[in-house]
């Protein structure tokens, strides 16, 4: 069965960019333009990776992953920001709020690719 991921992305560019590079991979995708919709999409429905952004309308990524990780239905969904802000606070602020990965635009889609991969397949342990 595919694994869904949700992308959380106010430009609709480079939502759809990832959306149609992560259904050429064989991924479900849903978008949402803003945090308040990456929320009803959670709503919604489960997904098995969020990418989320952090400068959104309606609620930044920063609030909505708060949100994520103090949900006990969600807070176990890996989070993948994506995002310009490239500050050091910005940085320690994802981390400490609970993403998973962060990755600073413009991104290297190989480098996401090779996260959503590690991420959602993890290397099964060896049997010696």
């Amino acid at each position: 069965m595919p694994k869904h991921i949700l992308i959380a992305d106010d430009e609709p560019a480079m939502a759809r960019t990832l959306q149609m590079h992560l259904e050429s991979k064989g991924y479900v995708v849903t978008v949402a333009l803003d945090g308040r919709e990456a929320l009803q999409q959670l709503d919604a429905g489960r997904p098995d990776l969020i990418i989320l952004d952090v400068s959104m309308p309606y609620a930044s990524g920063f609030e909505v992953l708060e949100i994520i990780r103090d949900s006990p239905d969600t807070r176990s969904i890996p989070v993948i920001i994506v995002t310009a802000k490239a500050s050091d606070p910005d940085i320690v602020q994802g981390w400490r709020s609970g993403a998973d990965c962060y990755l600073t635009k413009p991104i290297d889609t190989t480098e996401l690719m090779t996260f959503i991969e590690r991420i959602l397949n993890p290397l099964e342990e060896k049997k010696e």
